[in-house]
């Protein structure tokens, strides 16, 4: 489960933040309709960029297994199958 974790990088999550500045400039962050919203959204784009890490991981595993750095991730080092 950790290996998992870590090959959909949640710390790069942090730049889908900017998936909720609609909220803040549009002055609705009293409104609890729109805040609902933002925070699917938010957990929606960082879901989709979680499944993009994977299944780019999946396709790069040869050429990952050879990188001096990427060879550590849980797919290329062979945590996760």
């Amino acid at each position: 489960m950790l290996a998992l974790l870590r090959t959909i990088r949640p710390r790069q999550w942090v730049k889908n933040v900017f998936v909720a500045a609609p909220v803040v400039f549009s002055r609705h962050l009293e409104d609890h309709a729109y805040l609902a919203r933002e925070a699917l959204a938010v957990l929606a784009f960082c879901l989709l960029s979680g499944a993009v890490y994977l299944f780019n991981d999946v396709n790069d595993v040869a050429a990952d297994r050879l990188h001096p750095t990427k060879k550590h991730r849980p797919i290329a080092a062979g945590e996760l199958s």
